[in-house]
C-alpha cells in the first residue's frame, strides 16, 4: 500500500517534467522551421504573429524570421519574410542567428 501512495506521487512529478517547452536562445534569429524543431509549441505562437500582420500563409513559416526576445516560454518577434525579397531562410548552425541570403 506504501508503494502505491509513493507512485501516486511520484508519477505526476516525472511527467511534468517531461513536459516543459524549450525555449529559444535570448537574442538570437530564427527561421520559422527551426523554431518549431526546438519545440512544437511554437507553431501556436508563430501562427499567432503571422495573424497579426495579417499574412495568412503558414505553410511557408519556413521562410519567416524571428528574434528570441527570451524570457519564461521563449517570446518571439517577428522580423521578416525571407521569401519577400526572393531570398531564402538560412539555419546559421548551433547557438548562432538564422538569416535571410
Amino acid at each position: 500500500m506504501k508503494y502505491t501512495n509513493v507512485l501516486y506521487v511520484l508519477l505526476p512529478l516525472i511527467f511534468a517534467s517531461t513536459t516543459v517547452a524549450k525555449d529559444c536562445i535570448q537574442g538570437l534569429n530564427y527561421c520559422g522551421s527551426v523554431l518549431v524543431d526546438v519545440d512544437n509549441a511554437y507553431i501556436n505562437q508563430t501562427r499567432q504573429h503571422l495573424y497579426d500582420i495579417r499574412d495568412p500563409n503558414y505553410a511557408n513559416i519556413s521562410q519567416k524570421l524571428f528574434y528570441c526576445v527570451g524570457e519564461t516560454g521563449g517570446i518571439i518577434q517577428f522580423i521578416k519574410d525571407c521569401s519577400a525579397s526572393g531570398q531564402t531562410c538560412r539555419n546559421g548552425g548551433s547557438r548562432q542567428s538564422d538569416f535571410c541570403a
